[in-house]
């Protein structure tokens, strides 16, 4: 949770929750002359298999700066004062291993970067040491640019495990566009102590608003020792009206894998229950009787369903979010009286919205008064209930429905 008290002071807290361990953080972060500063201070306790709860802090400072030569710099330090801090990933280890495993006590990173004509330079650094002073460092430089469409990236690592082993990294990768329809991502790299690796990938999509996805992956690994290894594999993911359908298959030299899933969500509400393929955190239902067909034309959502219903996700909170139904896909017998509105939610709201539409067969005819003259431009016309069914527009034509 993020909260600004104004343009230069903001606070923010969050938690973590599992059967054996939580943790909790509070922290503020600063806009001065200087750059962006944060702190924070973190608790969290931990139950082990040989121990009871165990608890510890960490602290930690980042520090943030743009300049004018378009170098940005990001640093930052973390400690644990007496080591008994645990991540819910040092936990999950502690509990699945041994309970004296790595666990970080004091941690340093850094992140430049700098334009350098048309690509950039950015450097990474980390610095680490667990509870029992063993230490683990790591050094990356890079270098990005594009010819033409091709997109690519060079690195180099540097790096040294808690037993003092070095390990030296040089990579490339490159990704082309194909417009639309998708893009190739092919990467090499090789690692002086193990092995050498090429992994090529294409993504794309098809279909009306993209709603079909899919990837195509080969990968060849030449390791020191073992013979070298070939794989490939494919994914597809299908967008529907009420869920995402996906499935995946993968194949080497010694493992095949294979999987089907669909994921969404079922929202019940006074009218019945929807089902929609995304939800967000702030979403609308919206009700537009009679409109089965019409879509929310700037927002991402199925039509509306027969029942008068859909869901549109992914809200902005505190702030207005314009809703255009488009009437494309109505029947003719249905009309939307107002097909613009605007809501402002709370984040994490569910927000009903409704549209007005109007039933009944369109009808025009041409009318005029006891006098013969024809009545006047845009005057309403109501049946016999005293509802309004529809005006007279230019030399007496009535359009009714």
């Amino acid at each position: 949770v993020q909260y600004g008290f104004n343009d230069y002071v903001s606070g923010y807290t969050g938690a973590n929750a599992t059967t054996d361990y939580y943790s909790t953080l509070v922290g503020s972060a600063f806009n001065t002359y200087w750059g962006a500063l944060a702190v924070d201070l973190s608790r969290s306790a931990a139950k082990g298999r040989e121990r009871g709860w165990q608890e510890g802090y960490r602290w930690r400072v980042s520090a943030s700066k743009s300049f004018a030569s378009d170098t940005r710099m990001l640093v930052s330090m973390s400690h644990s004062n007496d080591g008994n801090y645990r991540s819910i990933r040092d936990a999950v280890r502690e509990h699945d291993r041994h309970p004296n495993d790595w666990r970080e006590m004091t941690r340093y990173s850094a992140t430049l970067s700098q334009q350098a004509g048309s690509g950039s330079l950015s450097f990474n650094g980390i610095w680490s040491e667990d509870v029992r002073h063993h230490r683990w460092r790591s050094y990356q430089l890079g270098y990005a640019n594009r010819y033409g469409q091709l997109n690519y990236y060079l690195y180099a690592q540097q790096s040294q495990d808690i037993h003092h082993r070095n390990n030296q990294v040089v990579g490339i990768s490159f990704s082309l566009p194909f417009g639309q329809a998708g893009s190739l991502t092919t990467r090499f790299n090789h690692d002086k102590s193990y092995s050498s690796q090429l992994q090529s990938s294409y993504t794309g999509s098809a279909g009306e608003k993209n709603v079909f996805s899919y990837g195509l992956t080969a990968s060849y690994d030449m390791p020191r020792e073992n013979p070298h290894e070939a794989s490939v594999g494919g994914n597809g993911s299908l967008r529907t009206d009420y869920a995402y359908l996906n499935a995946s298959a993968s194949a080497g030299r010694h493992q095949q894998q294979y999987s089907l899933g669909a994921s969404g969500a079922l929202v019940a509400h006074q009218g019945g229950m929807t089902a929609t393929p995304e939800l967000g955190e702030t979403f609308a239902i919206v009700e537009a009787p009679g409109a089965a067909g019409a879509r929310v034309a700037n927002r991402l959502g199925q039509p509306i369903n027969r029942q008068g219903f859909t869901i549109i996700p992914y809200l902005d909170p505190f702030t207005d979010n314009w809703l255009d139904l488009d009437p494309q896909g109505l029947n003719d017998h249905v009309e939307i009286v107002s097909s613009s509105t605007t809501v402002v939610p709370d984040s994490g709201a569910a927000v009903k919205v409704k549209f007005v539409t109007r039933t009944g067969y369109p009808w025009f005819a041409h009318v005029t008064l006891p006098d013969g003259a024809a009545p006047p431009l845009g005057a309403e016309v109501f049946d016999d209930s005293g509802r309004a069914v529809g005006a007279v527009g230019q030399g007496g034509l009535l359009y009714a429905r």
